[in-house]
């Protein structure tokens, strides 16, 4: 008479069976001698698991140590308690940020992204995009101004302004575009 204890990962092989589920087990054989030898299996079977994991995630994931920059399908296997294998499947789609340089031009001010702006300079915003992660902005942003000149003339009997000639006295306003493409008053 023998026992044998086995722990053993998603199926064991023993006298000639393979057995998949914990329980005791009883086989008779016949020893040299022609006598029975009866052997009791007690068997505890571990099952590996197996898990997927799907994963949406903006420029980089770090997954079990490692960080990944692009969409693909990852497996890696840990061990889980019990000695056995833990097989993790990772279904991961990377989407990248978006980072955007403009520049714009304007007269006097200029609305942007909900901003108005009056000076000059480099301004960064950040927005969300469709796919959640984040657009960066970089706006290289002139603010050229607009003129308002007033000159005092005195002339006789009519005076040329502007490719206009005047015959009388008044208050003449003309808008022409500064070098800057802004008006000039």
């Amino acid at each position: 008479y023998s026992n044998d204890s086995v722990v053993s990962c998603d199926s064991f092989s023993w006298n000639g069976n393979v057995y998949t589920t914990s329980g005791i087990y009883v086989d008779t054989l016949t020893t040299i001698s022609g006598c029975d030898s009866v052997v009791t299996l007690d068997l505890t079977i571990n099952n590996s698991m197996y898990s997927n994991d799907s994963v949406v995630s903006c420029d980089s994931y770090n997954w079990n140590g490692n960080v990944y920059t692009t969409s693909g399908i990852y497996v890696d296997t840990l061990t889980t308690v019990s000695g056995c294998d833990s097989v993790v499947t990772l279904d991961l789609v990377i989407n990248n940020t978006f980072y955007i340089n403009d520049s714009i031009v304007a007269c006097d001010s200029v609305e942007w992204n909900g901003n108005m702006y009056t000076v000059s300079g480099i301004y960064v915003d950040t927005l969300g995009s469709v796919t959640n992660c984040d657009s960066i902005i970089t706006m290289n942003m002139t603010i050229n101004s607009s003129y308002d000149i007033s000159d005092f003339i005195t002339s006789c009997d009519s005076y040329s302004w502007n490719g206009n000639v005047y015959t009388t006295s008044g208050i003449y306003v003309d808008t022409l575009t500064a070098i800057s493409g802004c008006d000039s008053v």
